[in-house]
């Protein structure tokens, strides 16, 4: 009784998501490829090319606190006015710190590009209003997964409209940029809103709680910085190797599309963490068969779209961004793979903050970066962005299925991520339950 009841919550959160994800995803994707037909291969370039720098220093803002401030809300050991109030200061003070890093970065590999110094500052004021993202953390914790659907529809539905303005208008790639930013204000706003209204409490600044987040999640977060440098190094490598920016242009296209899918592994790992949270605590036995469920599901999804991106990519590449970017097919069935082993590494570190062992997600995400950067500085002067797509599957691979391996502690988690690829026992199941109806269907008397 109680497995049906929280299988029946984990469904009715990630259904919520993942249908305001699907309707999201359709208008973004459509008006993703107006834009870049809009722009132009080498404009769409150069400003993913700007926004990857800048998302290279992301963990400077979030510092990995994410799951760790989702299991103290879950746990209540302080109060809830000072977990999310010290999150939200931490992050925007994170966010500052981004904003001058990414500036001074900019600067070095763009010299007096006064351009690209604009909308690197744009990007980089979207996480000082992402600091109020602390609320969604909250929200995850109660499994009040409905409501944040709602403002991230809300507020996709009005970046949707702004972009066409941005085509409409002819606002170029400043107008493109700016809209990340109204994306960031109005999350921010009905997040606050709603937190406002409905608990009447305000965010309270504890010293004593921030050393203690600090020293839990400098691992995740220098680890963040890692998986950010070799999911996002591959644009910056790009754009600055390359004479041309067309090539990233490209490359974005067929990224955009490889990652479309990731917002439903994404919003199962969401609705399993607080009933993995809770079953730590109850059953060990428990506990490890919700885990290796909750991967076996996110490597079905993985292994569905990557199958069916694979297929029909060169059919979604010329109907969304037409003869410009013909050469985004085999990139886009080369990075659509990546995604499997990425989405994987997100559930794992469900696990790794469970068993208290964050540290080592420092030493994977490592030598992932370092995988990457060494494949990419090899591959893009040779094949150009297939060449980066190439280096990012492998390193993904290496990262979240080989890296922790040799390490007693965390060896289980890698079988059970291989066993979830290759020997799937919720897949099993699935056919099991199918095979049954449908010989009741046939053959019951």
């Amino acid at each position: 009784m109680e497995k049906n009841i929280a299988l029946k919550s984990i469904f009715g959160n990630s259904m919520w998501q993942i249908g305001e994800k699907i309707i999201s995803m359709i208008f973004s994707v459509l008006v993703t490829s107006i834009i870049a037909r809009y722009l132009g291969a080498e404009a769409y370039g150069f400003v993913n090319y700007i926004i990857s720098i800048v998302l290279l220093f992301t963990t400077f803002s979030t510092l990995g606190m994410e799951k760790i401030t989702i299991k103290d809300v879950i746990e209540k050991d302080e109060a809830e006015e000072k977990i999310l109030g010290t999150s939200f200061y931490i992050r925007l003070i994170g966010g500052i710190v981004l904003i001058v890093i990414s500036q001074i970065t900019i600067y070095i590999l763009d010299k007096k590009n006064m351009l690209a110094q604009l909308l690197g500052l744009i990007m980089g004021l979207c996480m000082i209003f992402r600091a109020y993202e602390v609320i969604e953390y909250y929200l995850q914790a109660q499994m009040k997964l409905k409501t944040i659907s709602i403002i991230r529809f809300y507020a996709s539905m009005f970046v949707v409209v702004s972009r066409i303005l941005v085509v409409v208008f002819d606002l170029g790639i400043i107008g493109f940029t700016a809209t990340y930013l109204l994306d960031a204000i109005i999350v921010a706003m009905l997040l606050k809103i709603w937190y406002t209204n409905r608990k009447k409490l305000r965010f309270k600044f504890s010293k004593e709680y921030a050393k203690k987040i600090l020293s839990k999640c400098w691992y995740v977060a220098i680890s963040g910085l890692m998986v950010t440098l070799y999911m996002r190094i591959d644009q910056v490598m790009l754009g600055s190797m390359l004479d041309s920016k067309s090539e990233n242009g490209v490359y974005s296209a067929a990224v955009r599309i490889a990652e479309i899918w990731y917002f439903v592994p994404t919003a199962i790992i969401a609705a399993f963490q607080p009933i993995i949270v809770m079953k730590k605590k109850y059953s060990k036995d428990q506990y490890e068969k919700s885990m290796q469920r909750l991967y076996d599901i996110v490597s079905i999804v993985g292994i569905s779209f990557g199958i069916l991106i694979t297929i029909f990519g060169d059919i979604a590449v010329n109907i969304l961004y037409g003869d410009e970017y013909k050469g985004a097919t085999s990139i886009l069935q080369i990075s659509v793979w990546a995604g499997l082993f990425a989405t994987l590494g997100t559930a794992r570190s469900v696990w790794l903050i469970n068993e208290n062992l964050q540290k080592y997600s420092l030493i994977y995400t490592s030598i992932g970066c370092v995988t990457n950067i060494i494949l990419n500085y090899f591959l893009i002067p040779k094949i150009g962005a297939k060449g980066a797509a190439i280096a990012t599957l492998i390193a993904q691979f290496v990262t979240n299925v080989l890296a922790l391996m040799p390490f007693k502690k965390t060896r289980k988690s890698s079988f059970m991520i291989f066993k979830s690829i290759f020997f799937n026992e919720t897949l099993k199941d699935v056919f099991k339950s199918f095979k049954c109806r449908i010989y009741n269907l046939f053959f019951r008397i």
